[in-house]
């Protein structure tokens, strides 16, 4: 009897080892990704930072620089964040204004339907 649980045992553990994969998993992390390795995003094309979103409510508004939360006056690498507007981020760099737009549209605005 001993000798027949183990064996209901042994095989049911290579049966689950051989099951399909969830599909409604999400797949796992990549990373060479510089967001799932921790290092800024940036447009290759000039050099800034990328602004992949922005969150605008009545009482605070921040957006994502770089994978990073950001709020007006905090400091990204080098540069001042002045103002945060529905579709780009003004910095201040060396005495210079530099305004860099959100990546697609991707502005949040308050309301019921997204419940920021």
């Amino acid at each position: 009897m001993k000798r027949l649980l183990w064996l209901i045992l042994i095989g049911s553990a290579a049966v689950q080892a051989q099951l399909p994969k969830d599909p409604t998993r999400p797949p796992p992390a990549q990373t060479n990704s510089p967001v799932a390795a921790g290092q800024d995003v940036q447009d290759s094309n000039a050099g800034m930072p990328a602004v992949t979103a922005i969150f605008i409510g009545p009482e605070r508004r921040y957006a994502i620089v770089g994978g990073k939360a950001l709020y007006q006056g905090e400091q990204f690498r080098d540069m001042e964040v002045l103002e945060i507007r529905a579709g780009s981020v003004l910095f201040r760099h060396n005495d210079n204004d530099i305004e860099v737009a959100l990546r697609q549209d991707k502005t949040l605005k308050k309301g019921k339907a997204n419940g920021f």
